[in-house]
């Protein structure tokens, strides 16, 4: 197995990066983290839906949009939740 299906053969793994991100928003408020815990939940579903029709799940065009958007929401959460935990 790739790195890079990681996420297509597993994704309730995905749930585990949105809980970690739902903990962020828990301690700091921070909207960004809850943003992107929901953002991961939601690929989550994505994901095993796409996967349960894998006939025309072969070129997975969404994936170059889904996975920096996810990637760029996730380190802007962990940031800030490191920011404000800095502050207290």
């Amino acid at each position: 197995m790739r790195w890079t299906t990681f996420l297509i053969d597993h994704p309730w793994l995905a749930l585990l990066g949105a809980t970690a991100l739902a903990i962020v928003w828990r301690s700091t408020r921070s909207r960004i983290a809850l943003v992107a815990s929901v953002l991961w939940v939601a690929y989550a579903g994505w994901e095993i839906t796409v996967s349960e029709d894998r006939a025309d799940a072969n070129i997975r065009i969404d994936l170059l949009v889904i996975y920096p958007v996810l990637a760029v929401l996730t380190v802007l959460a962990v940031w800030s939740g490191w920011r404000a935990r800095r502050r207290q």
